[in-house]
């Protein structure tokens, strides 16, 4: 569980922000956009953590297996460490909506590809 959250850290700590100039000339639409970003922040932070989460499930499920294991305690830790992967899959839903041209547009910008500061891009679409 450390090494999962040290490493969703540093991939939050990341000075990327993505600005209306960055994705205005692909949409300006705020429904089209909102789930651009919701979209690309998902996948980049579960992207980001994806070895460490496969770590955890492996030895969460050793340690379900044990008789004696807290199996309340590691229920909780597994439900907080699949947030993101959960998160990334519900965004699925609205971004997969989207005309294929568009969706592939917005993937090609390189600021969508890596992890970026999702409170700070908001704050320049206000």
């Amino acid at each position: 569980m450390k090494a999962y959250d040290t490493k969703l850290e540093k991939c939050q700590q990341t000075a990327i922000v993505i600005t209306p100039d960055d994705v205005k000339h692909l949409s300006d639409d705020w429904n089209v956009l909102s789930s651009v970003l919701s979209y690309h922040y998902a996948k980049t932070q579960d992207l980001c953590t994806h070895d460490e989460l496969q770590r955890f499930t492996l030895l969460s499920a050793k340690l379900q297996a044990l008789k004696d294991s807290d199996k309340t305690m590691l229920d909780k830790y597994n439900q907080l460490i699949m947030a993101i992967p959960l998160t990334f899959e519900r965004t699925k839903a609205d971004y997969f909506i989207l005309p294929e041209d568009i969706r592939e547009q917005f993937s090609s910008l390189e600021k969508l590809n890596k992890p970026f500061n999702l409170m700070k891009t908001m704050e320049n679409f206000e």
